[in-house]
C-alpha cells in the first residue's frame, strides 16, 4: 500500500543513531537483549495534560521513573533495533532490489524502536512537567513542555546507559539546556534610545564613559543580539548586530 511505501522511504533514508553495547558482539545477542530480560511494566499516561498547569502532581502509583535495570532493557533493546536497522539501510542501499524479506525485517525493527523508544518517553514524561515549573525560562508553560518533549525524545537517542548512569540524570541537563536555549532565541533585541558619551580615555575611567545611557528591549520579527564594544579612544561605542 501507498502508507508502506513511504513508511519504508522513510525508514530507509532516516539518520540513524546507534549507542554500541558490549553485547551486541556476542553470537547469540537477539536472545540476551530481547528474550532473557523481563518486560518493563508499562503506565498509563491519561494523567499527562502539557497545556494544563497541575496544583499538585498526580500520584506516585501512577508515575514512576525506570529502575537502572528498566532503563538497561529497554535502551539495550532500542539500541539493538536501531543497530539493525542500520544494518538493513546499508544492505538495501548497496543492492540493486530490497528483496521482500528485508523489507519486512526493516519495518518490524523500526516498529521495534519507536515502540521502545515511546515507552522510555512516557515513563519520563513526569520529568518534564517538573523541570518545566522549576526552570527559570519566562514563557508559557505550555511552551516549555513542548520544548521539553523535544528534547527528551532527543536524549534518548543519545543516552548510553552502559555507562552506570541513569536516564533522569542525563534527561534533566537535556531539559534545562532546551529550556535556556527557548530563551537564547526569543525574538528580542536591545534598542539604543539615547546616548551620551564622555571623552574618557582610559578605561579604567568606564562608568564615565556612559553619562547617561536610556535602553529599551523591543520584540521584532527578525530578531537579533547586540554587542557594545569600546571603539578606538573610548570616545563612542560600536554596535554589532547578528541577525
Amino acid at each position: 500500500s501507498d502508507l508502506e511505501h513511504k513508511k519504508i522511504d522513510q525508514v530507509l533514508y532516516e539518520p540513524v543513531i546507534v549507542v554500541e553495547s558490549p553485547c551486541f558482539k556476542k553470537k547469540n545477542a537477539e536472545a540476551l537483549v530481547f528474550e532473557i530480560p523481563d518486560k518493563v511494566p508499562r503506565l498509563p499516561v491519561s494523567w499527562y495534560s502539557p497545556a494544563v498547569d497541575r496544583a499538585t502532581p498526580p500520584k506516585r502509583s501512577v508515575v514512576s521513573l525506570l529502575t537502572r535495570a528498566e532503563e538497561g532493557v529497554l535502551f539495550r533493546q532500542y539500541n539493538y533495533a536501531r543497530m539493525k536497522i542500520r544494518t538493513l539501510q546499508d544492505r538495501i542501499s548497496c543492492s540493486k532490489k530490497a528483496s521482500d524479506s528485508e523489507l519486512d525485517d526493516l519495518i518490524r525493527w523500526y516498529d521495534i524502536s519507536i515502540d521502545r523508544r515511546d515507552h522510555i518517553v512516557e515513563r519520563n514524561l513526569a520529568l518534564v512537567l517538573a523541570m518545566a515549573k522549576r526552570s527559570w525560562a519566562t514563557g508559557e508553560y505550555a511552551d516549555l513542555v513542548a520544548e521539553g518533549n523535544v528534547a527528551l525524545v532527543r536524549a534518548v537517542d543519545r543516552f548510553n546507559c552502559e555507562l552506570g548512569f541513569k536516564f533522569s540524570t542525563y534527561a534533566c541537563r537535556a531539559l534545562t539546556t532546551a529550556f535556556n536555549r527557548s530563551v537564547i532565541l526569543a525574538p528580542v533585541r536591545l534598542k539604543p534610545m539615547f546616548l551620551a558619551i564622555s571623552t574618557t580615555k582610559s578605561w579604567r575611567g568606564a562608568p564615565e564613559i556612559f553619562s547617561a545611557v536610556a535602553m529599551t528591549i523591543c520584540s521584532s520579527s527578525d530578531g537579533g543580539t547586540c554587542s557594545m564594544l569600546p571603539s578606538a579612544g573610548w570616545r563612542g561605542l560600536r554596535f554589532n548586530w547578528s541577525l
